[in-house]
């Protein structure tokens, strides 16, 4: 989970050989969102409807052995506002999976 309005930074490596793209699997939990990703030549806002995932391509430079990579929800829930047994009190924005690195 990335917390809700706040900017989680990573690295994408593909394993192997280069890869064109990375394939993310972002979802927002209960609640609609709006998460920006970025690398440093691409960007793409995805508006995410509740419990429903979203499949985000992103680039990949061949040239380059390692990207910086962003992701930015711009709200989230607190789990126990909507699940009144749940003690987590934590703001999700978005949950993301890295599903693969394709070439």
């Amino acid at each position: 989970w990335i917390r809700g309005g706040a900017t989680a930074s990573t690295t994408v490596v593909p394993a192997g050989a280069p890869a064109d793209h990375v394939l993310l699997r972002i979802h927002s939990g209960v609640r609609p969102n709006t998460v920006t990703i970025e690398v440093p030549y691409w960007r793409q806002r995805v508006d995410l409807r509740p419990k429903v995932p979203a499949d985000v391509r992103v680039p990949l430079r061949r040239d380059r052995p390692a990207t910086p990579l962003r992701i930015t929800p711009s709200g989230g829930f607190v789990p126990a506002e909507v699940d009144p047994p749940s003690a987590d009190r934590r703001l999700l924005g978005c949950w993301v999976e890295f599903v693969s690195d394709a070439r």
